[in-house]
């Protein structure tokens, strides 16, 4: 199963973007960044299934929640995906 990180500004809005997709029916995980990603943000984020990135992210903004980045893992590590 591939996995995407939609990266948030604090703890504290990863737990609402997590709340939010779980309310819509999208399982998700508050994870921690990957060492060398994200140098905008808190370093927290949220995990969920790469299938599910772009409807999450839509649930997110009709929701009014910014989502800092989205980063994918690939064989060389993580990097910043465009969705």
């Amino acid at each position: 199963m591939e996995y995407v990180l939609l990266m948030a500004g604090s703890i504290t809005h990863a737990q609402r973007m997590a709340a939010v997709l779980e309310n819509r029916g999208i399982r998700s995980f508050i994870a921690r960044a990957p060492e060398g990603t994200d140098p905008r943000g808190c370093g927290y984020g949220v995990r969920l299934l790469r299938d599910k990135a772009v409807q999450a992210r839509e649930i997110l903004r009709r929701a009014g929640i910014t989502v800092r980045a989205v980063y994918e893992k690939t064989e060389a590590g993580w990097r910043e995906a465009a969705l």
